[in-house]
């Protein structure tokens, strides 16, 4: 998420206050050259972060450890580190601000929607637009270099499906200016990022369980808070581990997630695959 443009702030220790515009001062005509202007003030409120602490822990033996190849240690280590990363992924999203969890862009209250249907609905490319049509009328300052949709694997593949009326894909399908790989380019004139922690058990109406999402957004305004060192991996043994030639590796963050405009971002939810 954060190669989307979302912020990050490392090395926080205490809470952090970050302030953002609720409200802008008022502009007006003059009814001639000589009439006074009105006094209006833009107004300020602030969000706060505090750090929720994401971690996971793996043991291997030591006959493990000393024949193992690649060596174990170092597989452990890099498994710890992705899975922690799609953690923080999962919490920029759509952490629920509940049970130890940072309040993810989804989970925003304030933030733009568009829906397929009553029981939701394959995603069109007319969803994605009125996804941009959501961001942009609420006039929430974005910035276009920042503007991104992300979805899973499920809706990805089904955009990449879209075809025009003549027969031709709506996504890349200019390959020259914009290449093909493994994922589609742009979609709408706007990169398309693909991650599986953008939820597909969704319901909507009688389809329990198996809807999907797509998010659009400014994800500069985003902001990833990150306390202490950052993602922290180090090895150790317990009284019990040492007698059992078992080693611990542990991985841990404290981080938190703050959107300093929720207009700045719109969600479908009720995508069918």
């Amino acid at each position: 998420m954060v190669g989307l443009g979302v912020q990050t702030l490392s090395g926080l220790v205490g809470d952090v206050a970050i302030p953002r515009r609720s409200g802008v001062a008022s502009t007006g005509f003059l009814s001639s050259e000589t009439a006074a202007l009105s006094q209006s003030e833009s107004t300020f409120d602030q969000i706060s972060m505090t750090p929720k602490t994401l971690g996971t822990m793996s043991k291997f033996s030591r006959n493990m450890l000393i024949q193992a190849t690649p060596g174990i240690e170092d597989l452990v280590r890099r498994d710890i580190s992705e899975g922690i990363n799609l953690g923080i992924d999962l919490g920029i999203l759509n952490g629920t601000g509940s049970s130890g969890q940072p309040t993810g862009i989804m989970q925003t209250s304030g933030i733009g929607s568009v829906a397929m249907g009553t029981n939701g609905g394959a995603i069109t490319v007319d969803a994605l637009i009125d996804l941009e049509t959501a961001i942009m009328e609420d006039n929430a300052g974005v910035n276009a270099d920042n503007i991104s949709y992300v979805t899973n694997a499920k809706v990805m593949g089904a955009i990449k499906k879209l075809k025009t009326s003549g027969g031709e894909y709506l996504v890349n399908n200019n390959l020259q200016a914009l290449g093909r790989g493994a994922t589609p380019v742009a979609v709408n004139g706007y990169p398309l990022a693909m991650t599986n922690q953008v939820p597909s058990n969704l319901t909507k109406g009688s389809t329990s369980g198996s809807c999907s999402a797509v998010v659009m957004g400014d994800f500069s305004q985003a902001i990833l808070g990150l306390f202490g060192s950052g993602i922290e991996i180090t090895a150790g043994e317990d009284s019990d581990d040492f007698a059992k030639n078992l080693v611990s590796i542990k991985g841990v963050v404290a981080f938190d997630v703050a959107v300093r405009h929720a207009q700045s971002f719109a969600a479908i939810l009720d995508v069918t695959t």
